[in-house]
């Protein structure tokens, strides 16, 4: 009998044990479905008359459009997108979801046209990515963000930069300029007004949403390693309580009109609105369009009494040293820089 009550004991612990891996394995398949692999440039993918399913979502694997090939072929099984492939020249995008790629080859919308936009670019800049990208002429976009016609978080806006949000967008082939930028402004709405609600009782300084935006943009072009973000943050905030420069590098370049790697004395020198070093506070507007991680940053900053930082040259890696005071700043510039 005990021998008997055993071996029932280890194989309901087997049952257990297949159910909790049962289970994980469709959390895990449903995040893998419903989660975008991010990160990467649109995909151009040609489907020929007849071709396999299997063939498409191993394609899609190689290119890192998704992350299972596998699990593709199960999504397009079950939706019967397998027998429903439309052939022809599609653009696809790690920044979709399975879902939203197998209802584009079932629906043959091959007007879709996908366009990945960067965080940290400026106006000019996306408007030569838009051209680049086939989706308006960069001449139409400039002309069409000079109109001062656009409104954000419901105010009429003169000044676009800083308000068209990074991301990967599906722009129909019937878009104009106009078109673009409203989607692009709707994208900040939709994202970023929110998080800034959320947040602005909260900021250890009192920042308007166009100021936030602001800063936001000083840290997008200053952080390269994302996990300092909200501590270049803090040393901005700490800067403007205490009445300081924020000697923002990028700042400079922007007035300077290019992104020069080392700046000299007489860039510093800069007659310019924009020029940190010169003038107390935050610059006047946004220097780029920021992403959404970087707004978040400086929204929810660290909490550092960090004051100065600077480019780590030893680990070469874009990340940077912080210090607290001039001292310790001049110490890490002679052993951290090159």
């Amino acid at each position: 009998m005990k021998a008997f009550l055993k071996i029932a004991g280890y194989s309901f612990l087997v049952i257990i044990l297949m159910a909790i891996a049962f289970t994980a394995g469709i959390a895990v398949g449903a995040y893998y479905i419903l989660t975008p692999v991010g990160g990467g440039e649109p995909v151009k993918l040609t489907i020929t008359e007849g071709m396999p399913a299997s063939e498409v979502a191993q394609i899609l694997e190689e290119t890192k459009v998704v992350k299972s090939a596998f699990l593709f072929r199960i999504v397009m099984k079950t939706t019967g997108a397998d027998k429903q492939l439309k052939p022809g020249d599609y653009q696809v995008s790690p920044d979709q979801t399975m879902m939203e790629i197998v209802h584009l080859l079932k629906s043959g919308n091959l007007r879709q046209r996908l366009v990945s936009i960067p965080e940290g670019l400026t106006i000019p800049q996306i408007a030569a990515k838009l051209e680049e990208k086939g989706i308006v002429k960069k001449a139409d976009f400039l002309g069409a963000v000079k109109s001062g016609t656009f409104n954000v978080n419901g105010n009429p806006t003169k000044n676009l930069e800083g308000y068209l949000m990074p991301e990967t967008y599906d722009f129909p082939e019937e878009f104009k300029a106009s078109d673009v930028i409203l989607r692009m402004v709707k994208e900040f709405d939709t994202k970023a007004v929110p998080l800034y609600l959320e947040n602005q009782k909260s900021l250890p300084y009192a920042l308007s949403l166009a100021q936030v935006v602001t800063l936001a943009s000083l840290i997008e072009r200053e952080a390269q390693v994302p996990a300092e973000r909200p501590v270049i943050a803090s040393v901005y905030y700490n800067r403007l309580k205490k009445g300081m420069y924020l000697q923002c590098d990028a700042t400079v370049q922007y007035a300077l009109g290019e992104n020069k790697p080392v700046l000299t004395y007489d860039d510093l020198k800069i007659d310019s609105p924009y020029n940190t070093y010169k003038n107390p506070g935050l610059p006047p507007g946004p220097i780029a369009n920021p992403g959404l991680e970087s707004i978040r940053a400086a929204l929810q900053p660290e909490k550092t009494d960090y004051l100065y930082y600077v480019r780590n040259d030893v680990k070469n890696d874009g990340s940077h040293v912080f210090s607290r005071s001039l001292e310790e700043h001049n110490q890490a510039i002679q052993q951290y820089q090159k």
